[in-house]
């Protein structure tokens, strides 16, 4: 069954999450993060909505983590 053609704003959406997600993947990267633990945590969080956008930053998140670690 062959593909469905894309057109218009349905292109550019897909572009946009697109970039979303390899901005995500090379935050955590930079962060010297797990990419795929990271990107579970957040996913997951997200729908399930446990938690605010700003703590899903990278920078956060490994704080958190960090702190869960300690104790």
């Amino acid at each position: 069954m062959p593909e469905p053609h894309l057109h218009g704003q349905d292109r550019m959406d897909l572009g946009v999450r697109n970039a979303n997600l390899m901005t995500l993947m090379a935050s955590a990267h930079r962060n010297d993060l797990d990419v795929t633990t990271y990107l579970e945590s957040v996913i997951t969080h997200m729908l399930r909505g446990t938690a605010r956008v700003e703590e899903l930053l990278s920078d956060v998140w490994k704080t958190q983590l960090r702190k869960s670690l300690k104790g």
